[in-house]
């Protein structure tokens, strides 16, 4: 494997730019025109949930867990689970790798393992980078995908500007198992990237996302990374 993969990543991206600026950011704004502010927000079972104050907009509940086509949700916790938290993020941006870092490991041990919070990683790759990480960790075994996205976010800094990335992701990603075929093969598996780049185009036009990280509460959007205390500030009372 040599930089070549990730050069035709970039050049796939500079022809169909992830965010299309004025156009995608457009029907943005249609989409959070409809957006429900009512206090409570339905799931796809029909359950509902308190809405959380202090959110920029909301978003229909039901849709935002509706994955992907192509591109099955992997998740933690219970998913009838009091709070949901979808968590859009870039695997190079420096806040994400913050909030993965320091925030949600506290919300990890206490809401979701309690069995409060239900979590939803979605890849929204704002670089070729972002988009290589989020196919490896894609390509991993089911059972392996948060461990490796919870260790490039970690070691962020070791390939998100190492000038042979794809020598320094490989390094990495090999503890999960990969070979350098398999690592190859991941890399140029188009219908993933695809759907990955479709995936971020979703949750751009349909639920407003702008930057990353953005982390939606039930239903409430909170753009940019909390402490770990100000989320427990935003969840707690939403258990009641």
């Amino acid at each position: 494997m040599t930089d070549r993969l990730l050069n035709r990543l970039t050049d796939r991206l500079d022809r169909r730019r992830l965010l299309k600026s004025s156009a995608l950011l457009a029907v943005a704004g249609t989409a959070l025109a409809a957006c429900n502010d009512s206090s409570t927000a339905t799931a796809p079972d029909g359950t509902t949930r308190a809405v959380p104050e202090g959110g920029e907009d909301t978003v229909d509940l039901a849709a935002l867990l509706s994955p992907t086509d192509g591109l099955p949700d992997i998740t933690l916790g219970d998913p009838d689970a009091p709070v949901v938290i979808v968590d859009y993020s870039s695997m190079t941006c420096p806040h994400c790798a913050r909030f993965h870092t320091a925030a949600l490991p506290a919300i990890k041990e206490n809401y979701i393992d309690q069995g409060n919070a239900y979590y939803v990683f979605r890849e929204f790759p704002l670089d070729a980078r972002a988009r290589a990480a989020s196919m490896l960790a894609r390509c991993a075994d089911d059972a392996l995908y948060h461990d490796v996205i919870d260790i490039l976010f970690e070691r962020q800094r070791e390939w998100a500007a190492a000038g042979n990335p794809a020598e320094a992701l490989f390094d990495i990603v090999g503890q999960a198992g990969y070979t350098q075929e398999t690592f190859n093969a991941c890399l140029t598996n188009r219908d993933l990237e695809q759907a990955i780049v479709a995936g971020a185009e979703r949750g751009s036009s349909e639920f407003g996302v702008a930057s990353t990280p953005t982390i939606f509460i039930n239903g409430a959007r909170f753009p940019g990374a909390r402490s770990a205390q100000e989320y427990a500030e935003i969840i707690d009372p939403l258990l009641g």
